[in-house]
C-alpha cells in the first residue's frame, strides 16, 4: 500500500482474492486493486517506471515508432474505470511482487488521446509498498476486449 497520506489501494493486499489460472497467473478476482483517480494524481506528481525487461522490449519491438515513457503518462491519464480488463499479482524482473490492474484502450498515438479507431493498447500497472511512483509491469498492443 502506498503510505504517504494518500490511500490508493481499494483492496488490502492480504485481502486480495487470488485464483490461479491454468497458465499459472495469479488473478485477483476482487479488483480493481487501486483507485484510478488517485493513481492519476500520483502519476502527475511522481511519474512512472517501466519495471519489467519484457515491457521495455515490447515498447521497442511491438510499436512503430517505439513507445516512450512520455506517451504512457497521457495514456494512463485517459483511462476510464470501464477500461479495466483484470487485476493480477505479478512477478517482476527486479524480483518484487506487484499487485496490478490491467487496462486496454484504443489510442491515437499521434495526438496522444483516446480514439475509437485507434490501435488498442494494454497496460498493466501497480505500486510497490510505500513508493508513490506508478510501476508499469506490462505494455503491448491488444485486441479490442470482449464486452463484459
Amino acid at each position: 500500500m502506498v503510505n504517504n497520506g494518500t490511500q490508493i489501494r481499494l483492496v488490502a493486499s492480504q485481502n486480495c482474492v487470488i485464483k490461479v489460472s491454468k497458465s499459472g497467473r495469479s488473478i485477483i478476482t476482487n479488483g480493481p486493486v487501486y483507485c484510478l483517480n488517485t493513481a492519476k494524481m500520483l502519476l502527475k506528481t511522481h511519474a512512472i517506471r517501466v519495471i519489467n525487461t519484457q515491457a521495455d522490449l515490447d515498447k521497442i519491438r511491438e510499436f512503430s515508432p517505439e513507445l516512450d515513457d512520455d506517451e504512457l503518462i497521457p495514456f494512463i491519464e485517459a483511462l476510464e474505470p470501464g477500461d479495466r480488463q483484470s487485476s493480477e499479482r505479478c512477478n517482476t524482473t527486479i524480483k518484487r511482487i506487484v499487485d496490478c490492474d490491467g487496462y486496454a484502450m484504443p489510442w491515437n498515438r499521434a495526438k496522444k488521446e483516446r480514439w475509437d479507431q485507434g490501435m488498442w493498447i494494454y497496460l498493466k500497472f501497480g505500486y510497490i509498498d510505500n513508493i508513490t511512483r506508478t510501476i508499469v509491469v506490462s505494455v503491448h498492443p491488444s485486441v479490442a476486449p470482449r464486452k463484459k
